[in-house]
This record gives structure tokens, C-alpha cells and sequence, in this order.
């Protein structure tokens, strides 16, 4: 399903301050959408805020719990999630320590799948919303010494495709 009309829609984008999410939120804006920017860096988010215009900032480290349910809380009623932050885990799975290996699924796979837990509900409710889940190619197409990345991703693009339809009915969470 394509969102075809940003105009005032409410926004959060996790992953804002690097890679492709300063590109998302100043295509957002130039849609017209009032925008929540998160990242766990402050000043590469306010940097951007202000370059926005009248962008919103929450700094949060979504390998915490707490700060997931904390931005979901501070963000208020969203109406688009765009689920962008990740980080790189890439190499040889044995060059990776275990608590390596969680933070690589805590950021790259839990947190899009706790913020939509989060904030589907209340979409749902007000029968309107979007939830968008970055997850490149790696999502895709398994590429060497990438395995702990292709998981993440994987993941992630499978819970957003068996979501998509899901969640639309009224009784989502029992489908879950």
C-alpha cells in the first residue's frame, strides 16, 4: 500500500542523524510532513531539525527498552512509523562477541517490531496508518560474511510482510 498523502501526517523516523535517514526526513518535508526525528545522536538530530525547519527531536538509544517505550510514549499519535535504525554486523559470525550479537538484534530487529507494538494499536483505532520497515537488500539477498545482518534483516522483512495484512483487521493483535 502506497502513502500517497504525507500533507500534516505525523511521522517518526528512528535512524534520522545518518545514512539514508537525514534523506528520508527532508523527503518527508518536502511532502509536508510534520516530522519526529530519532537517533541516539542529539546534535546530528538537532543539526537537522533546524535545517527542517520545524522537526521534532526525541534521542533515543533503541537498544534499551526503556527508550523504545519512551520515544513511543514522547512521540504521541503517529501516523506513519518509519522504522529506519540499524546498525552495521558484518563479518565472520565468530568475529562478533555475544553481546555484539544481541545489540545487532535489539537495534536492527527488535526495535521496529516493539515500536510497532507500540503504535499499530493506536492506528488501528483511528482506522489510519502506515508502518515502514527499512530493510535493504540484505533483507533480500544473503551476502557472504553477512549472516548476523542478513538475519536482522530477513527478520525484519519477514514480520513486515506478514504484518501488512494482519494488522489492517480489527482483532490484529490475535493474528500476531
Amino acid at each position: 500500500m502506497l502513502i500517497r498523502d504525507l500533507d500534516s501526517r505525523t511521522v517518526l523516523l528512528t535512524g534520522a542523524s545518518t545514512g539514508l535517514g537525514p534523506h528520508i526526513a527532508r523527503r518527508l518535508r518536502a511532502e509536508g510532513a510534520r516530522i519526529t526525528l530519532s537517533a541516539r545522536n542529539k546534535s546530528a538530530l538537532d543539526e537537522l531539525a533546524k535545517e527542517l525547519g520545524d522537526a521534532r527531536v526525541i534521542a533515543a538509544d533503541l537498544n534499551q527498552r526503556s527508550e523504545l517505550e519512551r520515544l513511543a510514549e514522547e512521540a504521541g499519535a503517529v501516523d506513519v512509523l518509519v522504522s529506519n535504525a540499524g546498525i552495521p554486523a558484518s563479518g565472520a559470525l565468530t568475529s562478533f562477541s555475544l553481546d555484539e550479537i544481541d545489540n545487532a538484534i535489539r537495534v536492527n530487529l527488535r526495535a521496529g517490531i516493539m515500536l510497532a507494538r507500540l503504535l499499530v494499536p493506536a492506528m488501528v483505532e483511528r482506522g489510519a496508518g502506515h508502518a515502514v520497515f527499512m530493510a535493504s537488500m540484505s533483507g533480500h539477498l544473503p551476502a557472504p560474511k553477512n549472516s548476523l545482518y542478513n538475519a536482522t534483516k530477513f527478520g525484519l522483512r519477514g514480520f513486515a510482510r506478514r504484518s501488512a495484512w494482519s494488522s489492517a483487521a480489527p482483532a490484529w493483535a490475535s493474528r500476531w
